[in-house]
């Protein structure tokens, strides 16, 4: 294997952990940049972005006008796969001919069946629909071989991809040097913080109209009670020893404040059992309603430490089980048993270093008129 390659065996190892649709939207987007760059694709690049192409497509007639040979490949491909159903469908559609069975949508709430809803497809609405709903996953036959041939790809990360990882090192790296009880004393000390928030990608000019510079304050709620910080330390151990030299210090912080509203919360000690419960009722009446069994132990004796203002998730420190120690989504992160931090110390450290990360999560904090700008960046003098 080149030494290229290594980009694309990590993308490939990811496949237990990232749904097969993510992992070909990448490995698409590595095929392009390197066509964008100037350089030549091998025979395999080259079938693999034309797979890519059809599997990614908002709609197959966007492949039939920008690149139909794509098609008749990718049908062909799926045919030698196995699947069957896939490659015909898409025959079809490279000698323009649509999915022509009907095609009806039912409706359902709390487990009752509604009436079939009738609705406008458009000549290759059936098609589209069809494709998504086959029992045929064209995304891990592309990863197949894809991983088949490593031996003919030379990629490099997409660039969006490359600067993760980059601030991704950069928190970790932060979070090593200093505990988060001094990134957070650093924080609060910043002189004239403010967020530089952006337009959503499609409402950008390439102007400094695109731009909001927004002021903002930092707030600490003071130092905890000694003797309550002591009693935590002896009911969660050293698991939570950070978070509680952070509390014993700042009982609750109030970040990125503009407009009088917090960015971020750092709950009150006070708080957390409110907090927690808010947790549970989600996890139990609404994720795992039906499957209560699938509720992991480990929820319940988390530290539900952060929180963005209209989200019903919370940031959550675990205390015990597989995940001890890390922090994640209450929801989100706990579905997939993916952790978003390995430390709290990393949440501190994302604040300032990748705070998009954090204050981005889920699309609930914005600026301007019509709330249309996005943070993106923290400055300070």
């Amino acid at each position: 294997m080149r030494a290229m390659d290594a980009y694309l065996a990590k993308l490939l190892a990811q496949r237990a952990k990232r749904p097969t649709v993510e992992l070909t939207w990448e490995l698409r987007d590595a095929l392009v940049e390197k066509l964008e760059r100037g350089a030549k694709l091998s025979a395999s690049e080259r079938a693999a972005l034309h797979y890519c192409t059809v599997s990614n497509c908002d709609g197959i007639e966007e492949v039939i006008d920008e690149s139909p040979e794509s098609i008749g490949l990718t049908a062909g491909f799926a045919n030698k796969r196995g699947l069957k159903e896939t490659g015909k469908i898409l025959a079809n559609a490279a000698k323009g001919v649509p999915y022509s069975e009907p095609v009806s949508f039912a409706a359902g709430m709390q487990g009752q069946e509604m009436t079939p809803l009738d609705v406008e497809l458009g000549e290759w609405g059936a098609t589209d629909v069809v494709l998504s709903l086959i029992d045929e996953d064209l995304d891990a036959a592309i990863l197949d071989f894809a991983a088949e041939n490593l031996g003919d790809f030379d990629l490099e990360a997409p660039a969006e991809v490359a600067d993760r990882g980059a601030r991704d090192d950069a928190v970790a790296k932060l979070a090593r040097a200093k505990s988060a009880l001094v990134l957070m004393n650093e924080l609060l000390a910043h002189r004239k913080p403010r967020i530089r928030a952006q337009l959503r990608e499609d409402e950008r000019t390439g102007k400094a109209t695109d731009w909001l510079e927004v002021p903002v304050k930092h707030r600490s709620g003071g130092r905890a009670d000694a003797k309550e910080i002591a009693a935590l330390r002896r009911q969660y151990g050293r698991v939570a020893g950070e978070l509680l030299d952070l509390y014993a210090e700042h009982d609750g912080c109030e970040l990125f404040v503009a407009n009088r509203k917090p960015g971020f919360r750092f709950v009150p000690i006070g708080a957390w059992s409110n907090h927690r419960q808010m947790v549970m009722d989600w996890a139990t009446q609404v994720t795992w309603s039906q499957d209560p069994e699938e509720l992991p132990a480990w929820l319940e004796s988390a530290i539900p430490f952060g929180w963005i203002e209209g989200d019903s998730e919370r940031w959550i420190l675990v205390t015990e089980g597989p995940h001890a120690g890390r922090v994640m989504l209450s929801d989100t992160d706990v579905i997939d048993e993916e952790p978003r931090f390995q430390s709290v110390g990393e949440v501190v450290a994302s604040l300032t270093v990748d705070t998009m990360r954090v204050l981005g999560c889920g699309g609930y904090l914005s600026y301007g008129k019509n709330d249309a700008y996005y943070p993106e960046k923290y400055e300070h003098d």
